[in-house]
């Protein structure tokens, strides 16, 4: 089987995507822990979208639109 050309091809900013992948990860973690674990404190989401994603989909909800932005 061969392999179309686009899968052999690197990464054009390899260190960019790495640092992407990290702050992405984190926004979720950081987010599910303010809204789930210190929303005694008055956590809250701000942006609607993301709030309505979040309080549809939970957690997924958040992985999903962390995702495809």
């Amino acid at each position: 089987m061969r392999w179309p050309s686009f899968i052999n091809q690197r990464v054009r900013f390899p260190d960019h995507h790495a640092w992407f992948v990290l702050f992405s990860s984190l926004d979720i973690i950081l987010t599910h822990s303010i809204l789930f674990h210190f929303a005694d404190f008055g956590g809250r989401e701000v942006n609607t979208i993301a709030d309505w994603v979040i309080r549809r989909f939970d957690i997924w909800g958040a992985i999903g639109l962390n995702s495809s932005a």
